[in-house]
């Protein structure tokens, strides 16, 4: 349980400045009419964070600034003792613009925590700590109802269910949650199998890879042995292909010696046949100039043939198209020749009738 020890006011309503000490046991102020006995109870709810302004007697915040105040701010401080016998100081400011600043021990703060501090000490911004002017009138009209309400929240039993509410929403909270976990738990297990059993693979597959190495290992040796042997033969073959090889160029350097002897004696033989072949060619020439005339004669007379095979075809074609022409007028006069017969029989028809007529 809290106890008020001091009320400090600065620049607050009708106050400039003043120290309003709270002894222990009962506390009563008095004064005439106006001088501003109601505004430190106004100030006690400013400092505590009551909300209701009606309960503050103001419409606005900056109403609560004292007009002669040179800064435009207000201030208001009250000093609680709490149960243990320490004192609590909770002060509130307020700035011309109606901004507050609430602070605990000189040290600045949020509402929520002076709430929460107060309410160690069982005082409520806006519970029944502070009995009103018109309280105790409106207390006796309450029906049973409301009256028993209003005595939930001063005896804190309000304050108590609004907590409980709040476990059972929070507890509701934490129960689903615990769902979620099981489940979430249920998917890691299953997970879990899932790399147990990708761990023992893991396992068997390195045992597997170790023994592969050393299988490739005495692959690689064995190998290497064979590559050796393989490069000793090679060596000792190489030694013999240099020992044969060398051989090979000895017979081939006694190959060249008779082939340039060949090559001379074939040099000789050629410039003999080029010499006979000079000889030969004279007569060969002559020969062929007198084919070459033969063939120009020969020549000239197919062209004359082709010349006299060109008249004639063009020959053959007049005659051809006079045939034609000659065929053409031929059966022009044979249809001429028809219409005559045509109209002499048609003058034999008209003769005898007339005939017939005269008989």
């Amino acid at each position: 349980m809290g106890k008020i020890q001091k009320i400090v006011l600065k620049n607050f309503k009708s106050f400039k400045k003043a120290d309003v000490p709270v002894s222990d046991g009962y506390t009563t102020i008095v004064g005439p009419n106006g001088s501003g006995k109601s505004n430190i109870v106004d100030a006690l709810c400013f400092a505590i964070g009551t909300a209701s302004m009606k309960n503050l007697r103001a419409d606005r915040l900056t109403d609560l600034v004292s007009h002669k105040s040179p800064d435009g701010t207000a201030a208001v401080e009250v000093e609680f003792r709490d149960g243990k016998g320490e004192t609590q100081a909770v002060s509130r400011t307020i700035d011309k613009a109606g901004q507050s600043v609430f602070r605990l021990n000189g040290r600045r703060t949020t509402k929520f925590q002076i709430e929460e501090t107060l309410r160690t000490m069982n005082i409520h911004a806006d519970g029944h700590n502070i009995v009103m002017q018109g309280d105790v009138t409106r207390f006796i009209k309450m029906t049973p109802l409301q009256r028993r309400t209003l005595i939930d929240e001063v005896s804190g039993i309000a304050e108590y269910e609004m907590k409980k509410d709040e476990s059972m929403r929070e507890l509701a909270k934490v129960e689903e949650k615990t769902k979620e976990a099981a489940i979430i738990l249920s998917e890691k297990e299953g997970y879990l199998k899932v790399l147990e059993k990708e761990k023992i693979e893991a396992e068997v597959y390195i045992k597997l890879r170790d023994s592969m190495k050393q299988y490739q290992a005495t692959l690689v040796k064995k190998d290497l042995e064979l590559i050796e042997k393989t490069f000793t033969k090679a060596t000792e073959a190489i030694a013999k292909a240099k020992t044969s090889i060398d051989e090979h160029k000895t017979k081939q350097a006694k190959l060249y010696e008779r082939l340039n002897e060949v090559q001379k004696k074939a040099d000789e033989l050629s410039k003999k046949i080029f010499e006979e072949a000079d000889k030969k060619q004279v007569g060969i020439r002559r020969e062929l100039e007198d084919t070459k005339a033969n063939a120009a004669i020969l020549e000239e007379r197919v062209k004359q043939l082709n010349e006299n095979v060109q008249n004639n075809l063009r020959k053959i074609e007049g005659i051809s198209k006079s045939v034609s022409e000659i065929g053409n007028a031929v059966k022009s006069k044979e249809k001429e020749a028809d219409a005559i017969s045509e109209n002499e029989d048609n003058l034999l028809k008209l003769l005898h009738e007339k005939q017939r007529e005269l008989e």
